[in-house]
């Protein structure tokens, strides 16, 4: 939104009395045809890779343009182009239409409005909880948008008006600030204590991911250790019963610790219970 101000000023003082001041006028125009040409053609490129959106493939290549939203759903295709259709008109308002602030506020209203039924209706994000933070933020700003107008005194039509025609009572304006600033303070707070929530408990995720990881790591390290210790344990008693030991006290000791052994294969059970009732 920056950059679009920033272009948008250099069309508004359009100048080329020298060289320099064309080559910056048309930088910024050509700046601006980039953006408005860019978000139109991101719709068009998400149709036609609509069969991709879901794949790591694409995400690795395009993810910035469906981070966090929901790939399924063909809204999505659409964000993007609204996302930067609002921060370009919202700059070309904030440039173009200084002399009329009440319909300033009046165009905010109106995207603030948009956007909280294309929020609402669409559900466009991934996780039910940004759906609803996004439509917080947006409720909250168009709350706050509301006491703008008692800035510009409902001058709809008059353009610059005169120091007698604005409104005097310096306390009413004084509140309305106040007010004003606890709304946006309310927006911070909010999305503070959600990232912190969100951030905390990703930490615990990690932290019990490794948790698990360690413990399986030692259980299949123990695994292994028994499996090959059994594996030991059975050669010893097959070359027993090759020379004909089997019925010694060794071959039976040996016999018994294999049918504790708790991963001997049933297979291996069998074997030295045959041997077991043979003897």
């Amino acid at each position: 939104m920056e950059v679009s101000i920033k272009n948008m000023i250099k069309m508004y003082i359009l100048s080329n009395q020298s060289t320099y001041e064309w080559i910056d006028s048309t930088t910024a125009i050509g700046t601006l045809c980039v953006f408005i040409l860019f978000a139109l053609l991101v719709p068009v490129f998400l149709t036609c890779k609509r069969n991709e959106l879901s794949k790591p493939e694409f995400a690795a290549k395009y993810g910035s343009l469906t981070e966090q939203l929901n790939t399924k759903k063909v809204s999505i295709r659409f964000y993007y182009s609204l996302f930067a259709a609002r921060r370009i008109i919202l700059s070309a308002m904030i440039v173009f239409l200084t002399q009329w602030p009440f319909a300033q506020v009046q165009l905010i209203c109106l995207f603030c409005t948009f956007q909280l039924i294309y929020i609402g209706y669409f559900q466009p994000y991934t996780f039910n909880w940004m759906n609803w933070l996004e439509t917080f933020n947006e409720y909250i700003i168009l709350a706050s948008t509301y006491f703008l107008f008692l800035y510009t005194d409902g001058m709809l039509l008059v353009k610059l008006p005169t120091s007698a025609e604005q409104v005097k009572d310096q306390e009413m304006l004084t509140n309305v600030g106040y007010g004003h600033a606890s709304l946006l303070g309310i927006i911070v707070a909010v999305n503070m204590v959600v990232m912190l929530v969100v951030q905390v408990s990703a930490i615990i995720r990690k932290i019990k991911l490794f948790c698990l990881k360690r413990a399986h790591k030692k259980a299949m390290a123990e695994y292994i250790k028994r499996k090959q210790l059994a594996e030991a344990l059975h050669r010893e008693f097959k070359d027993l019963v090759d020379d004909g030991q089997d019925n010694n006290s060794q071959s039976r000791d040996l016999q018994a610790k294999l049918l504790r052994m708790p991963n001997l294969s049933q297979n291996r059970r069998r074997q030295l219970a045959q041997i077991q009732d043979q003897s």
